[in-house]
């Protein structure tokens, strides 16, 4: 019998179809892999927790740099205004134009050194806020961590099974183009490069399911005619005759 007119070869070259356009499909899911797309957008979180670590550990050194010139700033203050008040109360002083210049420089010496303090406190309370913060960083970052962990054991999961998928159609085209007729085979593979997963198609109920258009009825009558006929619409190689089903499973 013609290859052409075998409809276990002609169902044989639609089943190859088949194969080939899953493999195709696999192909691009693993390049696209949404397991890998959230592993991705895992490790970037990481990046961006990381990164805030960063400015607030750099913020806390400029913090307590800040804070540590206040404490210097405080303490020749009172060293000044415990030589001032010294002077004032050790006799040194002794006119009343003097005591009221070493008041004035007392007090003044006094509100700088509540300026001082409140500037302290105010970088003192800032270190507070910075340390929670951190604490709160070194949470998200373990945390995210063991989300990366994770990720990437279900994204190596998805991988293996997507790969074993492919390796065994990889195995298995070769055995399936082995059992084509050579004819048919190269008309397939000359339709394949030009309209992959759409080179075969059949006629059901007037239309080609390669593009689901319905043939004219007078030409839908003239491709009955042969096993095999070009579609008119998408050019795909048109089965027209029944072809065996598929055995049963279990």
């Amino acid at each position: 019998m013609d290859a052409i007119s075998d409809p276990e070869q002609l169902k044989a070259v639609l089943d190859l179809q088949t194969v080939e356009t899953e493999l195709r499909r696999l192909t691009r899911e693993l390049a696209d892999l949404e397991e890998q797309k959230r592993l991705d957008a895992a490790i970037a979180e990481i990046d961006v927790i990381r990164r805030t670590g960063d400015g607030l550990r750099l913020e806390m050194s400029e913090v307590e740099a800040a804070t540590r010139k206040e404490e210097r700033e405080i303490k020749v203050l009172r060293a000044r205004l415990d030589a001032e008040r010294d002077r004032l109360y050790s006799g040194a002083v002794t006119n009343s134009r003097e005591n009221q210049a070493a008041q004035a420089e007392i007090k003044a010496v006094e509100e700088r050194i509540d300026l001082h303090e409140t500037a302290e406190l105010e970088l003192l309370e800032r270190e507070d806020a910075l340390e929670a913060a951190l604490a709160a960083n070194d949470t998200a970052l373990t945390d995210q961590q063991a989300s990366v962990e994770h990720l990437t054991g279900v994204r190596d999961q998805a991988a293996s099974r997507i790969i074993a998928d492919i390796a065994e159609h990889e195995v298995d085209i070769p055995k399936r183009r082995g059992e084509l007729d050579a004819g048919l085979l190269a008309s397939y593979d000359a339709a394949a490069k030009k309209r992959p997963g759409r080179a075969v198609g059949q006629l059901i109920s007037g239309s080609c399911t390669a593009c689901s258009i319905a043939l004219p009825v007078a030409e839908a009558n003239r491709a009955k005619r042969t096993p095999l006929y070009d579609c008119p619409n998408c050019g795909a190689m048109l089965i027209t005759i029944p072809l065996p089903k598929d055995a049963p499973s279990g």
